[in-house]
């Protein structure tokens, strides 16, 4: 083995020291210890016949833990040709060894001898084995064609005289290059005569034109005569005619045996032409085709090539418009819902995309609104095509609220009294409404209304007589005063209390009944004064503006009385020692309903109120630790839910929840899903004991945190 940097080393000491020098440098063949060995040093591929192949091994071993990388390996030096190797990159491992083919196969006579270098990741230079071969002719020969012009030269019989210039074998032309060309044994030879000038370089020369030449001959002249076009390098005796009005082949005949025909006019560019527009020639026109027959050339989808479709037209050309075809009238289906509209239309043989036969779609920009459709009681659309629209809709009747579907729905059955009730839309704010609606109170609601057709013109505030005058809630003490849950809900100078209306002013049959509404203080005390006077019945006398006083029922009477409190839709709208439940029910029933929510029976206009909570007495419990979603028992709802509510109905049994007005107060971290929902009470206590939609005897509607 030999190093290149033990070259260079012997190079420089030469030059420094001479030659004495470098006969001690030599014996210095590796690098560092820890450098990978190579071995053997040299490859003797001994004697072997030309073309035969011979194959031997170098081995690498590497002495170290960590991989070394051979980046390069190649053979160099004047001899390569006769020898390979079968790698060009490889890695050997930590204290692994690994093998390279080197393969020697002998192209000429004699000795041979090429360089192996090997480059790896921890050297500059690289590590060089020697490689040594003979070849002989002695023993059986492969044969050999090393210049590929099909004749070999190693074979016992062959003939090629130079196998390196594939412009040398036996009968090749001569040239003029120094060389024997045909193998004859003489070089140049028979190259004297006369040239011709070749000015358009085709290898023919014009025949008006000679010269006298030897070899090597004059640049610009060809040994050919006969060209009748020398500026053209098309036009010589040995090209071929063409239809082109042109003498080609320089034998004074123009377009022999070349036939023009007729091309007709393309105008569509479909490869068919007009039978009538027609030109001779040796080759088509731009513009122009072969073949006639188009019937319309001005459409590309008409020729007689064309297939036929079902468009009105003759597609195919053979005087037959949409033959074997069966039209049919598709409608635009825009909503997806296999419904179409029957204003937008066309006229098809084939199925089209977005294209329906049924015509019979109300409203094609909504897929829920179509003859198969369910009406929904609200929204303004008609869902089952049948003009009637939500409470119109006699599937939007209803005597209870079972009737309308899940409150989620936004339909409640607002129960007037009226002979035909129908499904509206649930409303806690005039804009829940659209035009032409005013949001009326809803029977047997705490705070709600519901979305009544036939709004009167006068505002909120404005002077009224009768209800049907005021553009939204009622008219009351001769003022239009809205529907309200909260005290944020009424302007300044106005609370949110409990206020007398009659059925009879809304469409209904004349009921009295009770409402949270925006209403004058009128001399009464505002929220948070006191004290309020009782009746028998635990009730405000009327001295708070709200009519609802602080008062726990099961709180024995005691002085000094509570003072006025405000209405509410949720706990978070009460002070921090209160919490927000049923405090007042219609009293005009007969006999009266209990007006607490401690009591047992239907609720009818049912008021929510804060209030401080007690148990029977003076004995005071605070609202709980629970927060909405916290779970919690019917028996300990007092003491473990904030709001003093624990629901007793799928799917939050058991789970601390709240009155609501809208879904900002249901989301909480415990409860990311909760929506504020409307459902109804029938029989119920502190712990809303039968909130739900499966019993019918349900009346009172409020709103509930729930999933």
């Amino acid at each position: 083995m030999r190093l290149g940097i033990a070259r260079g080393l012997c190079l420089i000491s030469i030059l420094a020291l001479g030659a004495a020098a470098c006969e001690q440098i030599s014996p210095i063949v590796s690098a560092a210890p820890d450098d990978p060995e190579f071995r053997p040093e040299r490859l003797d591929f001994g004697v072997l016949p030309l073309g035969r192949t011979s194959t031997d091994t170098v081995v690498i071993h590497n002495p170290n833990a960590a991989p070394v990388l051979l980046t390069s390996l190649r053979v160099e030096g004047e001899h390569r040709a006769n020898f390979s190797v079968d790698a060009r990159e490889i890695e050997v491992e930590g204290f692994r060894t690994r093998q390279v083919t080197v393969q020697f196969k002998p192209l000429r006579l004699g000795r041979v001898q090429a360089d192996l270098e090997i480059f790896h990741s921890e050297a500059r230079l690289p590590v060089v084995i020697t490689l040594v071969g003979t070849g002989t002719t002695s023993g059986p020969m492969e044969c050999v064609d090393a210049d590929l012009d099909g004749y070999p030269a190693l074979c016992p019989d062959a003939t090629d005289c130079d196998d390196a210039d594939p412009r040398s074998f036996p009968g090749a032309p001569e040239l003029c290059d120094g060389a024997d060309n045909d193998c004859d044994g003489l070089k140049d030879e028979d190259l004297v005569g006369l040239r011709y000038v070749d000015a358009d370089g085709d290898t023919w020369g014009s025949s008006a034109s000679s010269t006298v030449s030897t070899c090597p001959e004059p640049a610009g002249y060809a040994a050919r005569a006969g060209d009748c076009q020398d500026n053209l390098p098309a036009i010589n005796p040995g090209a071929s005619e063409v239809c082109d009005g042109i003498d080609n082949n320089c034998d004074r005949n123009i377009d022999e045996g070349v036939e023009p025909q007729t091309y007709y006019r393309d105008a569509d560019s479909d490869q068919y032409g007009v039978t009538d527009s027609s030109t001779v020639a040796c080759a088509a026109p731009a513009g122009f085709v072969a073949i006639a027959g188009d019937c319309d050339d001005t459409l590309a989808i008409v020729n007689p090539g064309q297939m036929e479709l079902c468009d009105g037209l003759d597609n195919d050309c053979n005087l037959q418009v949409d033959e074997g075809l069966t039209a049919a009238t598709y409608y635009r289906d825009a909503d997806g819902d296999f419904f179409g509209d029957a204003m937008t239309s066309t006229v098809s043989c084939t199925t089209l995309s977005g294209w329906v036969l049924d015509n019979r779609d109300c409203d094609d920009a909504q897929a829920s609104a179509n003859p198969n459709g369910t009406e929904v009681c609200t929204g303004g659309i008609d869902e089952d095509c049948d003009t009637l629209v939500d409470g119109f809709d006699p599937d939007c009747q209803c005597t209870g609220q079972n009737d309308c579907g899940p409150s989620t729905n936004g339909a409640v059955c607002p129960r007037t009294g009226a002979a035909a009730l129908q499904c509206e839309p649930l409303c806690r704010d005039p804009d829940d409404c659209v035009t032409g609606e005013a949001c009326r109170p809803l029977p047997g609601s705490a705070g709600l209304g519901f979305c009544q057709a036939g709004a009167g013109l006068v505002p909120e505030n404005g002077p009224c007589t009768f209800t049907s005058e005021c553009s939204t809630g009622i008219c009351f003490s001769g003022q239009c005063k809205r529907v309200c849950q909260t005290q944020v809900d009424c302007g300044l100078g106005d609370v949110c209390g409990i206020a007398l209306y009659n059925t009879a002013e809304i469409g209904g049959v004349p009921m009295n009944r009770q409402a949270m509404l925006c209403q004058p203080l009128l001399g009464r005390r505002p929220i948070g004064t006191g004290n309020c006077l009782l009746d028998a019945a635990n009730a405000d006398t009327g001295q708070c503006a709200t009519t609802h006083c602080d008062w726990d029922p099961w709180r024995a009477l005691a002085a000094p009385a509570p003072p006025c409190a405000s209405l509410c839709a949720g706990s978070g709208d009460c002070g921090p020692t209160q919490v927000c439940g049923i405090v007042a029910n219609s009293s005009i029933e007969n006999p009266p309903i209990p007006s607490t929510q401690e009591a047992a029976g239907r609720f009818h206009d049912a008021i929510l109120g804060c209030y401080t909570p007690y148990i029977q007495g003076t004995v005071y419990v605070g609202p709980g630790a629970g927060a909405l979603g916290a779970p919690c028992s019917a028996a300990t709802a007092r003491t473990s839910c904030r709001s003093h509510q624990c629901a007793q109905f799928a799917p939050i049994a058991n789970r601390c929840t709240d009155f609501c007005d809208e879904d900002s107060d249901c989301i909480s971290p415990a409860t990311p899903n909760w929506r504020c929902q409307v459902a109804e009470l029938n029989f119920a206590s502190l712990y809303l004991q039968g909130i739900g939609l499966g019993d019918a005897t349900k009346f009172t509607l409020v709103g509930i945190c729930a999933p």
